[in-house]
């Protein structure tokens, strides 16, 4: 019979081989996310990637566009990058759930502008049905305040630019997309983030959870 520790270990591997890291490129091609329209798995990764200049990633609501999920949403804070080169940083948010999700850029118009996404669209929960509620004149909203950065993810720092990730995605048309102007000040990090309605936040990469699993395994 085996273990727990040996059945601990199998499913560590398991989860390693079937999770996916997808790439999302956050205002690479101007005023929007790329893809803008993702299918996740449970366990799958967003990896959030930004350029210039200065763009957030806000986990939103379908019935408010351009508006924060109301429950404790997954939130990066502004990251900056020049017009040259993306920025080292990334933004890693688990997902938990296959429920359609929507998020946005929260830097004043660029929501209104077509700076949104959305993760397992289904039914009504759509691009195009989103889309058709944002106005040009909308504001983007932030989170309150006593939402700290990152929140619902993870930040990590990429040893190179180099890094290439598979997806199930595809890119849907948005708003017009638009050369980014002016820029919010970035948001301290905060290194303890507290979780989100739809992701699982500073879980630790799958490998370090085999790791953990194989010296447990290790010890008896």
């Amino acid at each position: 019979m085996l273990s727990l520790k040996t059945l601990a270990v199998t499913s560590a591997l398991a989860l390693q081989a079937a999770a996916t890291t997808i790439r999302i490129d956050v205002g690479k091609n101007g005023l929007v996310f790329s893809p803008n329209s993702t299918n996740a798995a449970i366990g799958d990764v967003l990896e959030f990637h930004f350029y210039a200049r200065n763009h957030s990633v806000v986990q939103g609501r379908y019935d408010q566009p351009c508006a924060p999920f109301p429950n404790n949403p997954f939130y990066s804070g502004f990251i900056p990058a020049t017009e040259s080169a993306e920025n080292a940083t990334v933004f890693q948010v688990t997902v938990a759930s296959t429920a359609p999700a929507v998020y946005y850029c929260s830097q004043t118009q660029h929501c209104a502008k077509g700076m949104y996404a959305v993760i397992n669209p289904s039914g009504q929960n759509t691009l195009q049905q989103y889309g058709s509620r944002v106005t040009s004149n909308v504001t983007a909203i932030d989170p309150p305040s006593n939402i700290r950065v990152p929140n619902g993810g993870v930040y990590s720092v990429q040893s190179n630019l180099q890094t290439s990730t598979s997806s199930s995605a595809t890119s849907a048309p948005t708003g017009p997309a638009a050369t980014p102007t002016g820029g919010r000040p970035t948001m301290t990090p905060n290194p303890t983030s507290s979780k989100s309605g739809f992701a699982v936040p500073t879980q630790a990469p799958v490998a370090g959870v085999v790791g953990v699993a194989l010296a447990a395994l290790m010890m008896v």
